[in-house]
């Protein structure tokens, strides 16, 4: 990714435009290559130690986002320190930062207002989440997810919600708000409880907490508080996650539609016999 034909060219004698033509072919390979699980756990292994399943699970659905109405949504659900906002948080930086909406807390009534467009032509609010990475960080409880379930659930692209707000002078008013499109959801609660209606909307997971996972955790944390900038700097040069990042943005730009499994039969068999 550096541009180093130059130097190069001056080493082998060769012309800096051959060593540039070759830098580039470099790039556009490492890029557009198949990219595989193990291949991408490595990647994400960077910052997230262990926990295989879930990163590679919530950088899936992060990346469905980029969908039509093929998005899923995820909890994370586990006690307080046992890094459930970690990974999400870690993972999102991957995406540009105009698709991720991080929210570190959210009333039910109060996400209508902060993240709407009043619409003065049918005074409406409008709530563009389309193609939107939402990122509820740490939730005390399901509240704001009952009334978000029709958005979950993907019943319509358009949804209109009717919510109650205060008046200056004493008294309510009724308020039209239209949410459209679909997101990809990712919500972490400590509150281990869950309603069978979002369960049933949402892949549920939990941080690994092994003595292998915890201990790599305790290294890492503390060779990146050691000094913050030198390791961003090493994070943020290695080529393969360079590699994924312009990948994603390849993936956002071909304006994908629908995701086709090619045997879809088989993965309901597979479900079944594992129930």
């Amino acid at each position: 990714y550096r541009d180093v034909a130059p130097e190069v060219a001056g080493e082998l004698g060769a012309d800096i435009a051959d060593v540039d033509r070759a830098r580039l072919k470099a790039v556009e390979w490492l890029e557009d290559r198949p990219l595989g699980t193990k291949d991408l756990m490595q990647v994400l292994g960077l910052t997230i130690k262990r926990d295989n399943y879930n990163k590679l699970i919530t950088f899936l659905g992060m990346l469905s986002a980029y969908t039509e109405e093929d998005q899923f949504n995820i909890s994370f659900r586990a006690e307080s320190s046992t890094g459930k906002s970690y990974l999400p948080l870690e993972i999102d930086k991957l995406f540009p930062e105009e698709d991720v909406i991080e929210i570190a807390y959210s009333s039910p009534t109060s996400f209508w207002h902060d993240h709407g467009e009043y619409n003065p032509e049918d005074g409406t609010i409008r709530i563009n989440l389309r193609r939107k990475i939402l990122v509820f960080i740490d939730q005390p409880h399901d509240q704001l997810l009952q009334r978000l379930r029709p958005l979950l659930s993907h019943d319509r692209p358009e949804l209109v919600y009717k919510i109650t707000d205060k008046r200056e002078k004493g008294g309510l008013r009724t308020k039209t708000v239209k949410i459209i499109g679909y997101p990809a959801v990712f919500f972490c609660t400590g509150h281990l409880r869950m309603d069978e209606q979002e369960s049933t909307r949402m892949i549920i997971l939990s941080p690994e907490t092994s003595q292998k996972k915890l201990r790599e955790a305790i290294f890492l944390r503390a060779v990146r508080d050691g000094n913050r900038r030198a390791f961003e700097s090493l994070i943020e040069s290695d080529p393969f996650r360079k590699a994924l990042r312009n990948r994603i943005k390849k993936i956002k730009q071909a304006n994908i539609l629908d995701v086709i499994i090619e045997n879809p039969e088989e993965v309901a068999s597979r479900f079944v016999k594992s129930r």
